[in-house]
């Protein structure tokens, strides 16, 4: 193994780490919507600058000695799996911080995608509805949920609720 793929490998354990411990340790609206975007963008990005190169280098580099960079790539991926589902699931956190509506429940029902607990308000629909807060709404409830606020109104009655 040659010396500039050592180089570029340690680079991006250390830039994939950095994300993965940034997408668990920053607060999610401590970030302005658009930058919030900006940075997931980015998360998804770093796999393409780093990953894509990576891959292309182990299996041009040698043909004829491909099987014993077999395990680099495999290593490449365990590196990156857990940036992935850390970067996933700050993004699907993100998506539900960020929501704000007024109105009426239109609906209640579970999506099609994968019985995701969802809810019809101005015409808009909401999916992965937090458990506890898919028990307390029906139907023709009032709601009131500003960006990223910790509590909703739920037929003038002011409610916590679990953004899990």
């Amino acid at each position: 193994m040659n010396k500039i793929f050592s180089i570029y490998y340690a680079a991006l354990v250390v830039v994939v780490a950095s994300f993965s411990i940034a997408n668990v340790t920053i607060p999610i609206c401590s970030l302005s919507a658009a930058e919030e975007s900006n940075y997931h963008f980015l998360s998804k990005a770093v796999i393409f600058l780093f990953m894509l190169p990576l891959m292309i280098y182990l299996v041009t580099k040698n043909k004829k000695d491909a099987n014993k960079y077999v395990p680099f790539l495999f290593l490449a991926f365990f590196t990156t799996a857990p940036f992935f589902w850390t970067t996933m699931n700050r993004a699907q956190k993100y998506e539900r911080e960020y929501w704000s509506f007024e109105g009426v429940v239109e609906a209640k029902y579970l999506s099609s995608n994968h019985q995701a607990k969802s809810i019809k308000v101005g015409g808009v629909n909401y999916e992965s509805i937090p458990s506890n807060l898919w028990d307390m709404i029906e139907t023709g409830d009032s709601l009131i949920k500003r960006s990223c606020s910790e509590t909703i109104s739920v037929n003038g009655i002011t409610k916590v609720y679990s953004k899990n």
